[in-house]
């Protein structure tokens, strides 16, 4: 023992002094929870080329770092590349290439052949030598689709010099005046009375600096942003209006706005430093408003709005790369301001030199890490009210790119997808936005416009069936108007298959008809590996339902402000969820990606889908065990399973969250949620003796004074280490016959049975473990899904159709 502690020591020591060891240690370290791991990983399969080569920072060493892609293990034959965009070296050499980087991520701008390769990041240490990070290895399929990062030393002579540069052309000015009047007539005239209400508006006066601290500080933040967001946007509602109108007024009325908001220090209390709400909106409004009124201002305004713009965008960038964005990209506000900053270049291309670096770094950045919050499957981990108005910001930097450069950013795998995260998990006529700040709310416009504009840019008909049942039409902004298509059809996702899996974000949906809104029965279950990062939730498996056009099962809780009281102490909690508590209301890990979950397992079929979620270590040493099984049997029937373990003897907190009281029957261990004509029947089937609780009280209530919601919570009477809850949630139209529900115990097994349609089904679970029943002894007509216990390990087991059983 004590010459392991001396060989430990020893060799604690050598590292300290050997750069080399040091910075391999570095280059190698575990990735911190804000931190992107290497990435390709290694072994990795790539069906796109190039990948974007992504590894962990090295504070401690100015750079550049030394990246070598090889098709041959020992790294022989490579070509050294002059510029880390790639470009001034040629084409990339078959067997490979050096380059040095000086951020911890680069992207080629040429595809990578298919088959495998070896890559590796180093350092050059100050006795000559180089620190290596170890060998890593991935494929590019065969038919992977090309999509390098475009060179911006090429864009120069793409960019044009004139204006407008931002998503408009000069040329398309006259076909737009002469042809929206009549074809989009509705949007034209309200865009001209929005421009004609705001001419000779008071504007505010800059901010005072924010004194205040804690959720004082953030009221005050709140306050100061719904006070300037609107007459910035109107800034931008102007210019439009002159775009296409052609009419002066509104031209000088932007002009007005400009000189206005672009005076306001950019040092001083509006710094992105200090208060990054109106330095962003101020730009992302402004930089758009002033390019399509650029001739009417004079030299000397043009430069007094161009100093200011340069230091603000100049502001974006130091913050992204202070961070650094490239491996610590998990920074709700830094990701808006790649799309302000893109836009600002593309702006000031030709008029400031360091416009093409600063873009450089923007595409790196859209080509690599470009959402944390999502992976390729298009989920988002900040709810669909984020995801509207995120998609808000990327949208019109990846139109303006793509008319500007040629560049098309939405092919990127998490584009072409995200369409149907919205879809599915915030269907159009959806009543509330689980799960995420602002959940309360149901999609709004807004959003269908964001809909409208996916659905022109990738041709993507069930998209635009979202914009029509929303009613939003194309929109009255920049996108709309130039994304009008009314030639594309809509088509109802009633093709698509009725339940889907997101596994970047942890996020299930079952519906029974996504198509219909006035029948379609669905659940969202989340699971999320993201935790309750920035505007997520401590709301690790939990679920929301929805029937017939109304909300049975709620994301409870509003979001006054953000860390308003609150939303700090309910909202962001896991006892505003439908999830599990421990006793007193002890949940997740709040606002930390420690409080993770994940789903296990996810399958689909035409009888059932199915989820296992494990949110056991979100609560910290608190909770063992947490398996949430949720089985959906068509139609419209939830079977919940819960397996609970905790160190010491405790209650566990089933709860459940609606919009109206619930109706309790506990002789009968029974639960009824009402909200018009729909209705939910919820039975408690595990023996465990159980109390209902159920409340209309929020601690605290919040800031806005909005409406009361309803919160049930049932315990297990005695304090136990393990618990298992067994429930049968049943939505119903009022009115509707249920099915006769038939318990089914038998020892410690528990399931339950009903007859639907002429089929009748049983779901089982057993803690001790179920064996499987004869086939042979199965009647035809019988569906049995039983959640089988191995071990620690629980699965779904259903046998073969009656056809194929022995």
């Amino acid at each position: 023992m004590v010459l392991g502690l001396v060989w430990v020591g020893w060799w604690k020591c050598r590292q300290q002094a050997d750069p080399l060891a040091r910075l391999q240690q570095s280059l190698e370290r575990a990735p911190a929870w804000n931190e992107k791991p290497f990435a390709p990983a290694d072994g990795a399969q790539l069906t796109l080329t190039p990948p974007a080569f992504v590894w962990l920072p090295v504070s401690e060493h100015p750079g550049p770092y030394l990246l070598e892609v090889s098709r041959n293990e020992d790294f022989s034959g490579l070509n050294q590349l002059s510029a880390p965009d790639g470009s001034g070296g040629g084409s990339t050499s078959e067997a490979g290439w050096r380059v040095d980087v000086p951020i911890s991520a680069w992207v080629p701008t040429h595809p990578l052949a298919e088959g495998r390769w070896f890559w590796r990041v180093g350092l050059n240490c100050p006795d000559g030598r180089i620190a290596w990070s170890r060998t890593r290895q991935f494929t590019i399929a065969p038919n992977a689709k090309a999509w390098p990062l475009p060179d911006v030393s090429l864009l120069r002579d793409r960019i044009r010099p004139d204006r407008p540069r931002l998503l408009f052309s000069p040329e398309a000015i006259p076909k737009l005046r002469a042809s929206v009047p009549y074809t989009m007539e509705d949007q034209y005239e309200r865009l001209w009375m929005d421009a004609q209400r705001a001419v000779g508006e008071p504007l505010p006066e800059e901010p005072p600096p924010v004194q205040a601290e804690g959720p004082a500080r953030d009221a005050e933040f709140a306050k100061i942003f719904r006070a300037t967001r609107p007459p910035m946007d109107a800034m931008e509602t102007c210019a439009l209006a002159y775009l296409l109108t052609g009419q002066k007024p509104f031209g000088l009325e932007a002009k007005r706005r400009i000189l206005h908001f672009f005076r306001w220090d950019p040092e001083g209390s509006t710094a992105l430093t200090h208060n990054p709400e109106p330095a962003m909106w101020m730009m992302q409004r402004g930089v758009r408003a002033y390019d399509w009124t650029w001739d009417l201002f004079s030299p000397e305004e043009r430069r007094q709005v161009e100093q200011v713009m340069k230091r603000r965008a100049e502001q974006f960038f130091h913050r992204l790369r202070s961070l650094p964005f490239e491996s610590r990209p998990f920074h709700s506000h830094a990701a808006r301001d790649l799309a302000f900053l893109g836009e600002a270049c593309l702006a000031f291309f030709h008029e400031w030199p360091e416009a093409p670096d600063w873009l450089h770094y923007v595409l790196t950045l859209f080509w690599s890490v470009y959402p944390a919050w999502a992976a390729e499957d298009g989920g988002w981990n900040e709810g669909p009210t984020y995801w509207t108005a995120y998609m808000g910001f990327a949208l019109p930097f990846a139109l303006a790119l793509r008319n500007a450069a040629g560049a098309n950013l939405l092919e990127k795998p998490f584009f072409q997808n995200t369409v149907y995260y919205k879809l599915y998990a915030n269907p159009p006529y959806a009543r509330h936005s689980p799960f995420g700040d602002a959940q309360e709310y149901p999609p709004d416009p807004d959003s269908g416009e964001i809909m409208y504009a996916f659905s022109t840019l990738l041709r993507n008909p069930y998209a635009r069936w979202y914009a029509e049942v929303i009613r939003s039409g194309p929109g009255r902004g920049p996108l709309g108007f130039l994304l009008y298509d009314p030639e594309l059809p809509a088509k109802p996702p009633s093709d698509l298959p009725q339940a889907r899996y997101f596994p970047g974000v942890g996020l299930v949906a079952m519906h029974t008809d996504l198509a219909n809104p006035k029948e379609n029965i669905y659940l969202l279950f989340r699971s999320s590996p993201l935790g309750a990062i920035s505007h997520a939730h401590a709301d690790q498996n939990a679920f929301a339902i929805e029937a017939f056009g109304q909300a049975l099962a709620i994301a409870s809780g509003y979001y006054p402000y953000f860390n308003s009281p609150h939303h700090h102490q309910w909202t962001r909690q896991t006892r505003a969820a439908n999830s599990i508590t421990l006793e007193g209301g002890q949940g997740q890990t709040v606002h930390s990606i420690a409080g993770a979950g994940r789903i296990r397992t996810f399958a689909g079929t035409p009888q059932y889908d199915y989820a296992l979620g494990d949110a056991s270590t979100a609560y910290g040493k608190q909770v063992r065990r947490f398996y949430r099984h949720v089985l959906h049997v068509r139609p419209g029937v939830f079977v919940i399973v819960d397996e609970l373990a905790a160190p010491k003897p405790t209650r566990f907190e089933w709860r459940l969250h609606t919009l109206e009281k619930m109706q309790i029957s506990p002789e009968k261990r029974q639960v009824l949620v009402r909200r018009g004509q729909a209705q939910m029947e919820i039975a408690f089937l595990s023996p465990t003796p159980l109390e209902f609780r159920q409340t209309d009280r929020f601690t605290p209530p919040p800031e806005n004074a909005a409406p009361n919601q309803w919160h049930l919570t049932v315990a297990n009477v005695n304090k136990e280490k393990e618990v298992f809850f067994f429930t049968v949630l049943r939505p119903f139209r009022r009115g509707q016959t249920l099915p006769a529900l038939e318990p089914l115990w038998e020892g410690s097994l528990v399931g339950a049975a009903w007859t639907q349609d002429g089929i009748r089904h049983e779901v089982l679970f057993d803690p001790r473990g179920i064996r499987r029943p004869d086939l042979a002894g199965l009647p035809s007509g019988c569906r049995l899904l039983a959640l089988q216990r191995k071990g620690d390990q629980t699965t779904l087991w259903m046998p073969p159709p009656s056809s194929e059983r022995p």
